[in-house]
């Protein structure tokens, strides 16, 4: 699911929180636009703004581009190389909420 079709929040403050834990790595060859999806995360309007909190997982992770999705919505980016680093950084990435 998008940012975009994930839509406006429905919490009072306006701000609706997304997180994200992958490896950063594509899977996907039809979609390659990492240009278009920071473009969209910077210009979501103000009042429906999702931020999307990403952590890095896995054995080769590309933290960069989970970090400038993190960046772009206003957000945090975590690391989580080992499984054990899990409930740390999910405990990290919620006290934003």
């Amino acid at each position: 699911m998008s940012v975009v079709e994930y839509g406006a929040p429905t919490v009072p403050e306006g701000n609706g929180e997304v997180v994200v834990i992958a490896s950063g790595r594509n899977a996907d060859p039809a979609d390659t636009d990492l240009n278009g999806l920071l473009r969209d995360l910077r210009t979501q309007p103000p009042e429906t703004w999702v931020r999307v909190f990403t952590v890095t997982y896995g054995a080769t992770p590309n933290g960069d581009v989970l970090d400038k999705m993190a960046r772009a919505s206003r957000a945090g980016a975590y690391n989580a190389a080992k499984p054990a680093d899990l409930n740390r950084v999910f405990i990290d990435v919620v006290s934003n909420f």
